[in-house]
């Protein structure tokens, strides 16, 4: 089908050989002939190998990756950016898919949704699979004042972009806030369905908080620039909640589901620390 040319855009920060499974993982989109793939090297020293087919582009200031994002949607050759984080899982067809309905004229951003990954058996995965996280018509889509997704898989009008100047160069809640700002200006958006990505979940305690952390930073800065968007968490309320439910499962022998209900009340601690006490402001990159 014809549909207008995207440039793909991953920013990107790990180890060499998660660099070439992700390059791998990429070159699996089926493109047309003017798409292209862009990945953003946001690590200390370069990282990601240069292949056939993929720019890097080097980001090498600031640990964050909507600073890597800008620094890619600054080279993007297309009026479609195609925003994916570097733990999606995205189908061949995905770029199709994002035009598999019509998109308005003055629509600026159009949201895909996230799925978590089936075949993580870790449990702090299949925890956030049961709570679908990131999920964006079940979690994000009406989360503060206008609907909003995040850049786990979602596709921007480069003209856009650069009329709000791009993302925040935070460390976290910048994908909302761009929304945000976008209806704010009188630009549309919408959720198509039809263009998933398979998400992979943190594996591993530290992870999975220090994720939480950061989150609950970025939404306390999100509530000062958006008032009201995102209240202070009732964590109280919610570790007693939790408290509970790890008592009735395990009485009734349901282990799993009590260990995600302890899950759910770490997660929530350190949220709430991230609100609080947490710095959404990105540290220097030192090679």
């Amino acid at each position: 089908m014809a549909r207008p040319a995207v440039s793909v855009i991953v920013p990107f920060k790990g180890s060499p050989g998660e660099a070439a499974a992700l390059v791998a993982t990429l070159r699996g989109l089926e493109l047309g002939p003017d798409d292209e793939l862009l990945v953003v090297d946001n690590c200390p020293r370069p990282t990601v190998a240069g292949v056939p087919g993929v720019d890097v582009v080097r980001a090498d200031r600031l640990a964050s990756s909507y600073y890597a994002r800008n620094a890619g949607a600054g080279r993007a050759a297309n009026d479609w950016l195609l925003f994916l984080d570097s733990d999606v899982v995205p189908p061949a067809t995905l770029l199709d898919d994002f035009f598999s309905e019509p998109i308005p004229e003055r629509c600026g951003i159009v949201a895909g949704e996230v799925d978590g990954a089936p075949g993580q058996q870790a449990l702090t995965a299949r925890h956030a699979r049961s709570r679908n996280h990131l999920g964006v018509e079940a979690n994000l889509l009406h989360h503060g004042p206008h609907p909003a997704a995040g850049t786990a898989n979602l596709m921007v009008r480069r003209d856009l972009w650069r009329r709000l100047d791009g993302f925040a160069e935070v460390r976290s809640g910048a994908d909302l806030e761009l929304c945000w700002r976008a209806q704010d200006a009188g630009w549309g958006f919408v959720l198509n369905r039809a263009a998933r990505v398979q998400h992979l979940h943190a594996e591993g305690l530290g992870p999975t908080l220090r994720k939480a952390r950061r989150y609950g930073a970025g939404q306390a800065w999100s509530n000062r620039r958006y008032p009201g968007s995102a209240p202070p968490p009732p964590v109280l309320r919610q570790v007693a909640r939790a408290f509970a439910g790890i008592v009735v499962w395990t009485v009734s022998l349901r282990f799993e589901r009590a260990a995600f209900k302890a899950l759910d009340g770490a997660s929530a601690l350190a949220f709430a620390h991230g609100y609080h006490l947490g710095d959404n402001q990105p540290p220097r990159l030192e090679s």
